[in-house]
């Protein structure tokens, strides 16, 4: 009948919880010995730098199953870790708001010569003070011409904002030698990124 109370209904459920914040990441894909980075989400992506390391042609291998040209940087150049030879990845937490972390990940190989070395370190700071070394004590070792993702998951990096974290891979070779490469492809930082306090 027009106009009737429909009366009362119980109702039991479970809710989903709103986001408290958009998934997003930093991708420098390393190709064609382009330096690019690109953004998904909210966070500000610089280009990827190169500090001490001379550029290498690029060379065609396999990435997560594609073929592509892979940058490749000189290993050669020193015999240990040497904090002004690097390559440097850089993501910005939003304006107001922040970035949190979870992951940060690379495709590697040693190219020309089994012997690269490398290690991966982070700093908040923009003269890479206190770096936090992702790999240990133990540097990285790579398989020569084959790319490999190593990943660093479980991560808990909180970005405030409007400042930036800076990721910083530091190769090199064992022996004196010439023609050596560290070839990297799609770095990758991701995480939770929100728009507001």
């Amino acid at each position: 009948m027009a106009g009737a109370a429909l009366g009362t209904v119980a109702a039991t459920g479970n809710g989903i919880a709103v986001p408290a914040g958009l998934a997003t990441y930093g991708l420098w894909k390393m190709n064609g010995n382009v330096l690019a980075g690109s953004s998904g989400g909210l966070v500000s992506v610089a280009d990827a730098s190169v500090v001490g390391l001379p550029v290498g042609s690029t060379s065609q291998l396999a990435v997560n199953g594609t073929t592509v040209a892979v940058n490749r940087y000189n290993s050669t150049t020193n015999l240990a870790h040497d904090a002004g030879k690097y390559v440097q990845f850089a993501v910005a937490a939003p304006a107001s708001g922040s970035f949190s972390v979870s992951a940060i990940s690379a495709w590697m190989a040693t190219s020309g010569g089994s012997n690269t070395r490398a290690d991966i370190e982070y700093s908040t700071a923009a003269d890479f003070s206190n770096p936090v070394r992702l790999n240990g004590d133990t540097p990285l070792t790579f398989v020569n011409g084959t790319m490999v993702q190593t990943t660093y998951g479980s991560l808990a990096i909180t970005i405030p904002a409007g400042t930036t974290l800076y990721v910083r891979v530091f190769p090199w070779y064992t022996s004196v030698a010439t023609g050596k490469y560290l070839a990297i492809s799609d770095v990758k930082i991701e995480g939770i990124a929100s728009s507001g306090p």
